[in-house]
């Protein structure tokens, strides 16, 4: 019986969540692992929602995902929170809690 349940966690422990579709990007659906931090995971929904649709468009280079979101941290801190110069556009604003969250999520780099 032991076993049996061990089987069954070890198992459960190794399924991948897949969030929903974006519509505006489509096949950027990404997959990541259940052992991904909830700061981060919390973190790269926002730079998902709120940055990526302009990125597809205008900055290919830089959209984020969950493999290079940790690489491009320095450079939101310093364009969100130094310069203030994202996210553009009156209609694509951060809440006080996305803002927290990213600042968050950087600063548990940092540690």
């Amino acid at each position: 019986m032991k076993i049996l349940f061990i089987l069954g966690f070890t198992a459960v422990s190794l399924l991948v969540i897949s969030p929903a579709k974006s519509k505006s990007l489509g096949a950027m659906n990404t997959y990541f692992p259940i052992n991904h931090s909830v700061v981060k995971i919390k973190a790269f929904e926002i730079l998902k929602t709120k940055c990526n649709i302009c990125h597809a468009k205008k900055n290919r280079k830089k959209i984020f995902t969950l493999e290079n979101m940790d690489i491009f941290a320095a450079k939101v801190e310093e364009q969100v929170f130094i310069k203030k110069r994202m996210p553009r556009g009156k209609k694509n604003k951060l809440t006080d809690k996305e803002y927290q969250q990213l600042s968050t999520w950087i600063k548990s780099l940092k540690q």
